[in-house]
Formats: C-alpha cells, sequence, structure tokens
C-alpha cells in the first residue's frame, strides 16, 4: 500500500565519515537516490570521523544538530 509513497516530512541524517567509507563499500553512499526518492526534505550531515555510533562517539555535537533542526 505504500509503495512508492513520498513522505513530505522533513528528515535529517547525520553520519560520520567513517560510516561512508563503509556504505561507499557496499555500493551506496550516505544519501543515494532511494533516500531522496522517498524523503525529499532530507537533510544529511557528515560529522566527521565518526562511525556507526555516531550518538555514543559524540553525543555533543549529534544533541547540537539535532537541538537546531528541532527548533526549525
Amino acid at each position: 500500500a505504500d509503495a512508492g509513497r513520498v513522505l513530505q516530512t522533513p528528515v535529517l541524517f547525520l553520519y560520520g565519515s567513517r560510516r561512508v567509507k563503509t556504505a561507499q563499500a557496499s555500493g551506496a553512499g550516505p544519501l543515494d537516490d532511494a533516500w531522496r526518492s522517498v524523503f525529499p526534505k532530507v537533510r544529511g550531515k557528515d560529522m566527521g570521523n565518526y562511525g556507526h555510533f555516531l550518538q555514543w562517539e559524540a553525543p555533543d555535537e549529534v544533541n547540537r544538530e539535532l537541538i537546531s533542526f528541532l527548533s526549525e
């Protein structure tokens, strides 16, 4: 029922550059066309040299980005 559905909800996608290297190695980028086709209002931000557990590795930076995004 939801196949092809486009969601207009703003989406924040935070990622670390170590995670990007893993995604690229498997043939995908952090914000490939599949994401944008479903979430056209997606905003991605590379948070730096962090891996999969960004919220544990950089909690202050993640919280700052979340507060900014949710305040818009």
